[in-house]
């Protein structure tokens, strides 16, 4: 238990940064990053209520957190489709 926590506060901070840089490289814009991601603040609020709960974090535990990349493809796609009907409306095919 203590060997995979030291993992995850090694791993979890990396992988939010690299998710953070791919979406800035799809995107170019420093906005729309965390446009995208604006489910993961209840998925943190989550994992504090389980430590405050005094739950040990177990894999299961972490497992059980996976639709939080669901809500991060969700956000990328609604993104894109903003963006798309957005240069429409301008070029005036509204």
């Amino acid at each position: 238990m203590q060997r995979s926590g030291k993992r995850l506060t090694a791993v979890v901070p990396v992988t939010l940064l690299l998710i953070v840089l791919l979406l800035y490289l799809n995107t170019r814009s420093l906005v729309k990053p965390p446009l995208s991601s604006w489910r993961f603040p209840s998925r943190g609020g989550a994992v504090w209520f389980l430590y405050l709960l005094g739950y040990n974090m177990s894999i299961g535990v972490w497992w059980a957190h996976r639709p939080a990349r669901v809500d991060a493809e969700t956000g990328v796609f609604m993104l894109l489709y903003l963006d798309l009907a957005y240069d429409k409306a301008r070029q005036g095919g509204a």
